[in-house]
């Protein structure tokens, strides 16, 4: 018997029906949300202490959360997929983020005023408030080179960075940046959902 039909998963043959171009923002904030929402769930310790296998596959989610929300942005400032793929083909979301953020800051628009300096953001983990704003963070922890690059944490064969700390920082920057691709989104006359 089949359970419910995912209506974040294509089903076969659907893409031939289709009348919007794939994916067009909300999709990718979709994935982004339910990556950064796996992450979360690796972060809660089975017994006393977080093993580091779940910390380095939620930091990855977490990171590939962080790359789909500028994907959705560069969306909806007009950008086609083949045009994300070709420009950001490295999957690196502090380039892909700083592309969104320079559109954004150039542009005349006044409905992404508001989103000119999202990137300055500095979350709040059990009521402090980070050291960084997400844009120096993303600048120190990718200085790392390609160990710490969202990919390399989920394969067990790559070293990687340990990331930040707390190891849930990079999660609640996710959560910040989802959120505001979502208002992004919809300020640009997309649905977010």
């Amino acid at each position: 018997m089949a359970g419910p039909v995912n209506p974040n998963v294509r089903q076969s043959g659907e893409h031939l029906a289709m009348k919007e171009p794939r994916p067009l923002p909300k999709h990718y904030l979709w994935y982004a949300e339910e990556s950064n929402r796996a992450a979360g769930m690796l972060l809660r310790p089975k017994g006393d202490s977080l093993s580091s296998t779940s910390a380095a596959i939620s930091i990855g989610l977490s990171l590939h959360a962080i790359e789909l929300c500028g994907k959705s942005m560069l969306r909806s400032l007009g950008h086609t997929k083949d045009k994300i793929r070709k420009a950001h083909s490295g999957h690196d979301p502090l380039a892909i983020l700083n592309d969104v953020q320079d559109q954004i800051q150039s542009s005349d628009d006044e409905s992404t005023l508001t989103f000119r300096d999202f990137l300055l953001h500095a979350p709040v983990i059990d009521g402090q408030e980070f050291s960084d704003t997400i844009a120096s963070y993303l600048e120190k922890h990718f200085d790392h080179g390609k160990t710490a690059y969202s990919r390399s944490y989920l394969y067990p064969d790559n070293p990687t960075f340990t990331g930040p700390n707390p190891i849930s920082a990079i999660k609640h920057m996710a959560d910040h940046l989802i959120e505001s691709a979502k208002r992004f989104t919809e300020a640009r006359g997309y649905e977010s959902s």
